[in-house]
């Protein structure tokens, strides 16, 4: 896994303390948009569902697991 550093937490990461941790982890996807968790191992990937105007979004956060 690659990380890079950043200044701090942007948008709404700001108001979330875990979030804004000075790394950025890369995340890969495959053609059909799944993620491709062989490079991931490292990370619990959960998925969230809202229904938002008869529409459903997915909203996916990462925590890392030493």
């Amino acid at each position: 896994m690659e990380y890079e550093d950043i200044s701090k937490g942007r948008g709404a990461a700001r108001s979330i303390p875990q979030w804004g941790t000075r790394n950025i982890l890369h995340v890969s996807f495959d053609l059909e948009w799944k993620l491709e968790l062989k490079r991931m191992h490292h990370c619990l990937v959960h998925s969230l569902e809202l229904q938002h105007e008869m529409e459903k979004k997915f909203l996916l956060y990462m925590s890392y697991m030493e």
